[in-house]
């Protein structure tokens, strides 16, 4: 059985609503009223989109142009995981409806790699609800509009606990928070395991903010992962920030002077959430701007034949 990769369903920003296609029923059966499931995701050649099952058992289709949008649960699936994401289901007989509930696309997974050392990921606790911080170092590059899905280390100082993103500190949890943390990050600490959260760096007015989200918990080697899941991954975790292009210019460069790799291996390159598309019409590429060119065109054509008709409007009148 493939590992389960668990995608979050709120704490991102906007949580969109995807319905979901063919609800089987023997699944809704034994549910009532309203609530929020836990459930898989597995691609199926008998169908088009993406099979949805609750524990183990077929609940539903997701409809193949919802799957479009989110290249990113193919490369899951791809990579050997199973994504798990949280479905909103509503039993009510034949008028039963069931709703994943997903970031925006590109927000799904972390865009840093995780660590190839040790690790534990933290739960999330309740998510927003989770710490700030705010005051970015300008080295992140971080554009203000930028919205990120990152992975955080955390580690214990004289200070407190201080959060890392890549080989960049981005400041100090504040002393609730810290004191809350502290004795799980310690506990992992001695034996040697990293610790990590999730965190989503998002615009609040005219600057960057960075939340994180984890809740305590005691060291379970069961829950330490000894290498990265995704195979063939660019770069390591301590190395590698996040891509933060804005559409006038390119993200920063990493201390090797090159972009850094800001997805896992083989994921689809894409624009940050949230971001405008290409402005086509104002093209540097090779033959860009042609449909400026065929307009131009077009409007001498049209003046041509005015002046055309008005010579022969005025032959008519003098013969």
């Amino acid at each position: 059985m493939s590992a389960v990769y668990i995608i979050p369903g709120s704490g991102f920003g906007a949580t969109r609503s995807i319905a979901l296609h063919n609800l089987q029923g023997s699944p809704l059966a034994r549910l009532s009223g309203t609530q929020d499931y836990p459930v898989t995701l597995h691609a199926d050649p008998a169908v088009a989109g993406l099979r949805v099952r609750l524990d183990g058992t077929p609940l539903a289709i997701m409809p193949a142009a919802d799957c479009a949008e989110y290249p990113e649960l193919q490369w899951l699936l791809d990579q050997g995981l199973t994504p798990q994401v949280t479905a909103r289901i509503s039993a009510n007989g034949l008028a039963s409806t069931a709703h994943l509930r997903l970031p925006r696309p590109g927000l799904c997974i972390p865009a840093n790699n995780p660590p190839t050392q040790p690790y534990v990921l933290l739960p999330p606790g309740l998510y927003g609800h989770g710490a700030v911080l705010t005051q970015l170092p300008d080295a992140l590059g971080v554009h203000p509009r930028s919205r990120v899905h990152v992975l955080l280390k955390l580690s214990t100082s004289p200070a407190g606990v201080e959060v890392h993103l890549g080989s960049h500190h981005v400041g100090t949890l504040a002393d609730d928070d810290a004191a809350r943390l502290a004795p799980t990050i310690a506990q992992h600490e001695q034996r040697g395991v990293m610790v990590i959260a999730r965190g989503y760096l998002a615009p609040r007015g005219d600057e960057s903010t960075l939340t994180l989200y984890a809740a305590a918990k005691d060291f379970d080697a069961a829950d330490v992962t000894h290498a990265a899941p995704m195979r063939g991954e660019a770069s390591s975790f301590e190395t590698t920030t996040f891509l933060a292009q804005t559409p006038q210019q390119p993200g920063p460069l990493n201390a090797t002077g090159e972009f850094p790799a800001v997805q896992p291996a083989g994921y689809p390159t894409a624009q940050p959430a949230g971001y405008p598309g290409a402005d086509t019409a104002h093209s540097t590429k090779p033959g860009g701007g042609g449909a400026s060119r065929w307009g131009t065109w077009a409007l001498l054509a049209l003046v041509l034949v005015a002046a055309a008709a008005v010579l022969i409007s005025l032959a008519f009148y003098v013969f």
